[in-house]
């Protein structure tokens, strides 16, 4: 079938009409007898047999140039490229799972539901705190946040907890550093990742970041040298409005001069991430971590993947 394509087309049905007209020469009586005659006709000949018989080369020549014309079709206009923040740079786990299993590690005994509203808890503080944060850095940003958490945790957490926590400042102190220091070493190993995949892209697509943060958003992504790469930066708290507020897309894509159209949101939230961006016309990839339980509608992201280095695979990345 690829070679009848091939030769459908206009190289194809040139290079075979070359090939008659050349082994027609070489049947004529004027040629036949002369040493043009045998060479024309073994050329023609060739050409014909190279182009209606060698079909495995043919067959890769189309399917690689087919390939090429779908991803132009699909992701041609594709001019940027926005991410999440936590647990998407610095992912590929959700904030409040990385903590819980740094709570585990340290010895402290808690569900998922438990730290949810300490979670909560500290993550409104920090909100409310943002001027105090403005020059962190991600390793005192999480310093800060595991010790709202404690505070919340020693007056409503589980009772296990709170003995263990209220035994001794020392003891704690040492828990906190142990939770914070193993929850940011990961988040740098992450980011430290990420940097190299948008280093790729940058040559080809305009990046940015969309994030619900605390106001230091900008420091902290200078700090893991990745603002460099960065033509947009949306922070919830900078701008006054957060995910899912349509609004902050909107800021990204005025910050690139992009249409919708010509952009796709890359997040682990389905929730925040991927359905207010696709309301607004956006392309949605979605960074499910393969250990974590599903939260939203899937049919929100047009596209799934564990890892950024997926990213670099992508198809309309080859246009």
């Amino acid at each position: 079938m690829a070679g009848y394509v091939f030769r459908t087309t206009f190289i194809g049905t040139a290079a075979m009409g070359i090939g008659g007209w050349l082994q027609l020469i070489g049947h004529t009586r004027l040629f036949r007898s002369t040493s043009i005659g045998p060479a024309a006709k073994d050329i023609g000949g060739w050409l014909r047999y190279l182009i209606g018989h060698m079909r495995h080369f043919v067959s890769r020549f189309v399917a690689n140039a087919a390939a090429i014309l779908v991803n132009f079709k699909d992701g041609g206009r594709m001019r940027a490229i926005f991410f999440d923040f936590g647990g998407t740079l610095d992912g590929p786990s959700h904030w409040l799972d990385r903590f819980l299993a740094n709570y585990c590690a340290s010895g402290l005994s808690l569900s998922r539901d438990e730290l949810d509203s300490a979670y909560a808890y500290a993550t409104r503080r920090a909100y409310d705190d943002s001027e105090r944060l403005r020059e962190y850095g991600l390793a005192r940003l999480v310093q800060y946040l595991v010790g709202a958490q404690f505070d919340w945790l020693l007056e409503k957490g589980p009772l296990e907890v709170r003995g263990v926590l209220g035994s001794s400042g020392a003891r704690k102190s040492q828990i906190a550093e142990q939770i914070s220091r193993g929850f940011a070493g990961e988040s740098a190993r992450g980011l430290e990742r990420s940097r190299k995949v948008l280093r790729t892209l940058k040559s080809r697509f305009s990046l940015g970041v969309v994030s619900n943060f605390y106001g230091n958003l900008d420091h902290v992504l200078a700090e893991a040298r990745i603002a460099e790469l960065l033509g947009a930066v949306a922070d919830s708290t900078r701008l006054g409005f957060f995910k899912p507020d349509v609004r902050i897309f909107k800021e990204a894509l005025r910050q690139l001069a992009v249409a919708p159209g010509d952009a796709v949101m890359v997040g682990d939230s389905l929730d925040k991430d991927c359905a207010p961006a696709r309301s607004l016309g956006l392309k949605t990839i979605w960074v499910r971590d393969p250990g974590a339980q599903a939260r939203g509608d899937e049919a929100m992201a047009d596209y799934r993947i564990s890892t950024l280095d997926e990213l670099e695979g992508f198809e309309w990345q080859a246009v």
